[in-house]
């Protein structure tokens, strides 16, 4: 979504993103999220609600999501380091992003 790359892109502190019928209905920094792999998580809304739970990891949160929320998350195939970093220079309009994994000087807000 092009809101989502032109706010990383821009180094922007927002990392939670609500979308409905593709327009953004707010975006605001959370604080530091952890997410396990691809890195993301979707949620779908179901009767204008989202369950999920927040799960303290020492200075960072992980986000799950409840137990019958519907998920959007696409799982992208088995991708090596450099087409992650291709991807993500891409998505961020071609930051430099290698080294990504050891410095975030990419995404500073994100951690992968």
């Amino acid at each position: 979504m092009p809101v989502v790359r032109d706010s990383i892109a821009a180094k922007a502190e927002k990392n939670v993103f609500v979308v409905k019928d593709n327009k953004l209905l707010s975006s605001f920094y959370s604080g530091d999220l952890e997410f396990s792999y691809p890195y993301y998580s979707c949620m779908k809304s179901s009767s204008e609600k989202l369950s999920f739970f927040v799960e303290g990891l020492g200075t960072k949160a992980g986000i799950v999501p409840g137990c019958l929320q519907p998920e959007c998350t696409a799982m992208p195939g088995n991708v090596s380091r450099e087409e992650a970093e291709q991807a993500l220079s891409e998505i961020t309009g071609n930051i430099e992003c290698s080294g990504w994994g050891e410095s975030k000087s990419c995404c500073p807000y994100f951690s992968f």
